[in-house]
């Protein structure tokens, strides 16, 4: 007779993704269109950056960790520890913009400019990935921040007017001086 080996945990853990996985992913995707129709556009990009990007990458750290039985200094783990946490941290960026700026019309936060919160976003995302690429990859990033310190001068030099205008253009898009 057939014998499947049932007691071993990553037989559990495989078929529970292969059921669990597509039945999250198409209920997701229903509560999306959902969200859609009844006009909750704010709350979109939060979830569909989770149902999109993080769900997946929680499947694949799953697979490898516990059904494949990978160690966690293998490449593939490495690699998608690290665009989990990135995308770990972007989710919470989008909940947090969510948070304090979705709903403030008429304050202070909803004239801060477009353009400098997502420039704040990408800088708090680059330093929280250059974090968990140290811890992740064991690396040491101070030969790369003096390079990077270096780097940065000679570009702010080079490009000096460009970045004096765009610093320009948002503070006087940031006042709010001028009406269409």
């Amino acid at each position: 007779m057939f014998d499947l080996p049932l007691s071993q945990n990553w037989m559990l853990w495989g078929a529970a993704l292969m059921v669990v996985f597509p039945m999250l992913v198409i209920w997701l995707s229903e509560t999306a269109f959902d969200m859609r129709r009844k006009g909750m556009l704010n709350l979109l990009t939060p979830f569909d950056l989770f149902r999109n990007s993080t769900l997946f990458l929680i499947f694949m750290t799953i697979l490898l960790r516990i059904v494949v039985g990978l160690p966690g200094d293998h490449l593939a783990v490495r690699l998608v520890d690290t665009a989990l946490w990135i995308t770990v941290i972007n989710l919470a960026l989008a909940v947090f913009n969510l948070v304090f700026f979705s709903g403030s019309e008429g304050t202070w936060r909803a004239r801060v400019p477009k353009l400098l919160i997502d420039l704040c976003r990408l800088f708090i995302v680059l330093v929280c990935a250059a974090f968990v690429i140290s811890q992740i990859w064991d690396l040491d990033l101070k030969a790369m921040l003096a390079a990077l310190g270096v780097g940065s001068l000679v570009i702010g030099l080079a490009l000096q007017d460009t970045l004096g205008n765009l610093f320009s253009g948002i503070a006087v898009v940031s006042a709010r001086q001028f009406k269409p």
